[in-house]
């Protein structure tokens, strides 16, 4: 288990993740654990988007299971990997209104990213891919996840009333 302990992670962490052949980060802040998908059963709910893969239960509490590359729009050709839906890995987070698992292709490393390393961005095309950021490290660049416009996105509030 790829544990993020608040004490050896410094405040500038940055979980590197692969999602279709885009390299993406986020900031660590917003990670609450780091799992398999394959030691969590997943509950499917029915009439829901295509891109929530069901729900987990993870130490008591509920999280729903995010396909990211659904959610983010990636065609299915995008993917390298085969759709094997047992060993991606998952990015647990946690915001006052919603408890994500996000689902990736797998899960890279954990590194520090210097604030001098990143510029913001405000491009259409990126902010569709749900950028807002690049870093630049070693000729490698990281998209930067925007987490705000993602536990923004009304698509992942499911309507529970009815």
């Amino acid at each position: 288990n790829m544990n993020l302990d608040a004490n050896v992670y410094g405040k500038d962490q940055y979980v590197i993740f692969k999602l279709a052949k885009h390299t993406y980060c986020i900031y660590s802040l917003f990670v609450k654990e780091l799992i398999n998908i394959k030691s969590y059963p997943i509950t499917k709910i029915p009439y829901t988007p295509d891109f929530i893969m069901g729900i987990i239960n993870l130490k008591g509490s509920f999280y729903t299971v995010v396909d990211l590359k659904k959610f983010i729009g990636f065609d299915a050709d995008e993917s390298d990997e085969i759709e094997t839906k047992t060993e991606g890995k998952v990015i647990v987070i946690e915001s006052s209104e919603l408890k994500l698992a996000l689902y990736v292709d797998d899960i890279v490393n954990i590194i520090n990213i210097a604030k001098e390393c990143i510029v913001y961005k405000n491009e259409l095309n990126l902010d569709n891919l749900f950028i807002n950021a690049e870093a630049y490290i070693d000729n490698n660049v990281y998209n930067m996840l925007n987490i705000d416009k993602l536990i923004n996105d009304q698509r992942l509030y499911i309507d529970s009333a009815n």
